[in-house]
């Protein structure tokens, strides 16, 4: 997670990148945050399934977000958190205020999804 610290300072300081959307998408990348910009959460989400990932649930959240953004993202913050319990490992804060977040205050849009193929998806 400290490279994405590090990513933003040398995109501010060496780059002179100014616009804090840009600036926050590559600050959180890896733990998504709460009430995260619509490009904070396609880096977030990008990042977390590029090509060379190879865990479990991984390709559900892909095809995932060809559907919805936003249900892609809850469901990957959810995988990971389940991870990471699963491992006895810490949880970021950032991580857990991001999924509760998007509970709260996308829970309409989560549960009205009616996408054909994310029930699918999700239950294979």
């Amino acid at each position: 997670m400290l490279h994405a610290k590090i990513g933003r300072y040398i995109a501010q300081y060496e780059y002179n990148i100014e616009d804090e959307d840009i600036l926050n998408a590559i600050s959180y990348h890896t733990t998504g945050r709460a009430d995260m910009s619509k490009l904070e959460m396609i880096i977030c989400l990008a990042d977390y399934i590029e090509e060379n990932r190879k865990f479990e649930g991984v390709e559900k959240i892909r095809q995932l977000s060809y559907i919805d953004l936003y249900y892609a993202l809850y469901y990957a913050l959810n995988n990971t958190m389940i991870h990471l319990a699963s491992e006895n490992d810490l949880i970021h804060q950032d991580t857990l205020n991001a999924r509760n977040f998007l509970l709260k205050n996308c829970k309409k849009h989560l549960e009205e999804v009616k996408h054909p193929h994310i029930k699918k998806i999700i239950q294979d």
